[in-house]
Parts: C-alpha cells; structure tokens; sequence
C-alpha cells in the first residue's frame, strides 16, 4: 500500500486501465484488498469490490508476484490481464 503513495507523489503513476482486486484465498477471511488504478490519484483499501482483474491465490505466491519476484503462473487471474500486467509495469520494486 505504502509504495503506490511512493510512485505517485513522484509523479509516476500512469494508472492501470482498471481497477485490480487480490485474494488470497489461503490466508482466513478479510485478505482482500482493491486497487484503482486512474491515472495520478491511487486508492488502495482492504476488502473487495468492483475490478476489472482479479488475481487470486496462495498469500506467498501473490506476495512475490506483487514484488516483481514471481510469475502468476500459480495465480487464477480472471478478467482483463492487461490491467495485472500494468501493475507489474508501474510498480517495480528494486534493490
């Protein structure tokens, strides 16, 4: 939640297209968490709601591929994976 604030006070948040929802569906009840993703403004809340991707999965799966360190290959991604894969694009984590 902290690095999307990051990117967009520097100015480097183009949006995603849509909005992006993550489960993760081993983790208990209340691991949800919705994304907006318009341009220059960013809403990152828990829960769920209305997204044009969802991505689900096991919590360690969806934490590495949330820090550009795995695939969703493990991941069950419905709705419009272009939206997924601009996350991936805007957000890069490095060291």
């Amino acid at each position: 939640m902290g690095f999307l604030s990051r990117s967009i006070r520097r100015g480097k948040w183009p949006g995603l297209g849509g909005g992006l929802a993550v489960h993760a569906d081993d983790a208990g009840s209340g691991q949800d968490w919705l994304v907006a993703g318009q341009a220059g403004t960013v809403s990152v809340r828990r829960g769920t709601g209305l997204a044009g991707c969802a991505v689900t999965g096991a919590a360690r799966d969806l934490y590495l591929l949330l820090w550009n360190r795995g695939g969703a290959g493990s991941l069950r991604v419905t709705g419009d994976p272009a939206i997924l894969a601009a996350f991936g694009q805007q957000l890069q984590i490095t060291w």
